[in-house]
């Protein structure tokens, strides 16, 4: 036996957002927050907005795409995709141990749903 058993892994998987959330508890603070007006600035349609907005309508498509946001954006996706992909990877031989016949097929869903769900998700 080399690895973590089954219920030793989903365990793990089901104490790091418990633990999360009771920490998040924890933090909260007990009364609102008030916001300084430092730092804030009015959008477009007069609203205010908070002081980490970055107004990227009015730059150009090569500033919009050397900014820092579209940076950040850009690598959030590629590493959830990633993630995504390793999951399909690895999703046959988990599903084999457990049921044969229909590893196959759920597979083959899986990896269908992954682009579908790009072209879909991305207009």
């Amino acid at each position: 036996n080399n690895g973590l058993s089954f219920e030793a892994t989903f365990e793990g998987y089901a104490i790091i957002p418990t633990l999360f959330s009771v920490i998040a508890f924890m933090l909260w603070p007990s009364s609102p927050v008030s916001a300084s007006s430092e730092g804030i600035c009015d959008d477009a349609d007069g609203k205010a907005a908070g002081p980490w907005t970055v107004d990227l309508q009015h730059l150009s498509v090569k500033q919009q795409i050397l900014s820092k946001e579209f940076g950040l954006l850009t690598y959030t996706i590629c590493i959830t995709m990633v993630c995504i992909n390793f999951f399909i990877a690895t999703v046959f031989a988990q599903m084999s141990e457990v049921d044969p016949r229909a590893a196959i097929s759920l597979t083959q869903a899986f990896a269908t749903m992954l682009p579908l769900g790009g072209i879909v998700y991305t207009p």
